[in-house]
């Protein structure tokens, strides 16, 4: 499809908890990436030429490493035409009583080979700010 207005950038910070309940803000599908998956797949329609994606992305989701079955997303934003890249990285605390707290046992079973930082007893991970342009 080729909608009427394109735009020169796409700004996102998409919700991106994976969880089995979809009627919350923060679910971002089963995955955590459904709706990331959308933008990706969407944008090549909506973006002006020389356009560029940037996006906040929780570092278990796979963005430069894959840490489940499914390919990272800088895989996938290439098979769309887009090259990836990470421009800053934020250590994120995870908040006691937060959804991710309540949701880590299912992130792992999702992203096994993904590692929660750690300090005394307080868990961290990074949110990472991409930037992907369409390679020419």
């Amino acid at each position: 499809s080729n909608p009427e207005t394109t735009f020169d950038v796409i700004v996102s910070n998409p919700p991106q908890m994976p969880m089995t309940e979809t009627s919350t803000h923060d679910s971002g599908g089963f995955n955590g990436r459904e709706i990331i998956e959308k933008i990706i797949e969407g944008a090549p329609s909506y973006l002006a030429e020389g356009g560029q994606i940037c996006m906040i992305i929780m570092d278990f989701l796979g963005v430069d490493v894959s840490y489940g079955t499914m390919p990272s997303l800088k895989e996938m934003f290439l098979s769309y035409g887009f090259d990836m890249e990470v421009v800053d990285r934020q250590l994120r605390n995870i908040r006691h009583g937060g959804k991710t707290e309540e949701s880590l046992g299912y992130i792992l079973d999702l992203y096994p080979r993904y590692k929660f930082n750690s300090y005394g007893d307080n868990l961290f991970h990074e949110a990472l700010v991409v930037r992907a342009k369409p390679i020419i």
